[in-house]
């Protein structure tokens, strides 16, 4: 059923001479895009540190528990279960390792999902989140490298752990001093994730040509960056709690200079090129990747925010 519903959408396709494919890509690729997480960055600095926090640490274990689902269940691509599903080329360059859940529609479902639940009142702005949620959700079928069930399961778990996630917010809010078990439970839960992915067997098919379908040493460095997140949202999380206490009920210039600071402050040349190669020279493919995902929301969510407070006290000192 899953396949010929692929099938369907592919001979729409074709019959259409793809007049939709760059679209379908393009719209696809948004929820992982750097500007998302720019976006959502700017929430938590400057507009609402609880609903920003929130969909971070929402966010952060939805993708550790989809590289979770992933290694579970290895569940092979469209196009390697039956041939004549024939993906648009430009999606399956990046659609590697397991299928099920879907990566992009748990990120476009965390993110999305999460705008949406703050933005409530909003009406049509929720409304819009939720429809870029099932456009990415459908565009990952159309584009021929998700099956329905990858699409729908990425969107109940992520949906079903920003609820979970908002709850516990507010349980906080009436018990601060239990910050503490939160951190401990979900870095526990993170060495868990990194200990089962690592010794775990994975189906070893190869293809005609003698090349794995899907290499699992891949599928668990993907694992790790998926971990080094979620650690490092909820370590950043923490440390903000108990040491920087930022507050986002400020002015409107402060909040920009406090976003454009931000983009100084990362220097995307520097993080993207210079450091990751450091310490993937020191710590090798697996240490790295957590390491890096680990160092970016660290930074985010804890380190920043301690910079930019320090900037805004020494200015408000030298404006006395």
């Amino acid at each position: 059923m899953d396949i010929d519903y692929l099938l369907l959408l592919q001979n729409f396709r074709e019959a259409t001479g793809g007049f939709l494919d760059s679209f379908m890509a393009v719209i696809s690729d948004v929820a992982v895009s750097p500007v998302i997480f720019v976006v959502l960055a700017f929430i938590y600095w400057a507009s609402d540190k609880k609903a920003g926090g929130m969909i971070f640490m929402s966010f952060g274990i939805s993708t550790l528990a989809n590289a979770l689902l992933k290694n579970i269940f290895c569940v092979y691509r469209p196009w390697i279960r039956d041939a004549r599903v024939l993906p648009v080329e430009a999606a399956k360059v990046h659609a590697t390792g397991y299928s099920f859940p879907s990566g992009h529609t748990q990120h476009a479902a965390s993110i999305f999902g999460g705008i949406a639940l703050w933005q409530k009142k909003r009406k049509w702005l929720a409304a819009l989140m939720i429809a870029m949620i099932a456009v990415i959700a459908f565009s990952r079928n159309y584009l021929g490298v998700h099956t329905p069930q990858d699409v729908i399961v990425a969107v109940l778990h992520s949906v079903l752990f920003l609820f979970l996630t908002a709850a516990l917010m507010n349980f906080l809010e009436r018990h601060p001093e239990k910050d503490i078990l939160v951190l401990a439970a979900g870095l526990a839960v993170t060495a868990a994730a990194v200990i089962f992915v690592t010794v775990k067997s994975y189906p070893m098919d190869y293809s005609a040509d003698g090349s794995l379908l899907v290499d699992p040493v891949k599928m668990t460095y993907d694992a790790y960056g998926n971990a080094g997140y979620f650690a490092g949202i909820l370590s950043g999380w923490f440390f903000e709690r108990r040491l920087v206490r930022f507050d986002t009920d400020i002015s409107p210039v402060r909040k920009i200079l406090r976003c454009i600071g931000g983009i100084l402050f990362f220097g995307l040349l520097v993080f993207k090129m210079i450091i990751p190669n450091l310490i993937f020279s020191a710590a090798g493919r697996a240490g790295g990747m957590f390491i890096c995902a680990f160092i970016l929301m660290f930074v985010i969510t804890g380190l920043y925010p301690l910079v930019f407070t320090a900037v805004e006290r020494i200015a408000a000192k030298n404006r006395k």
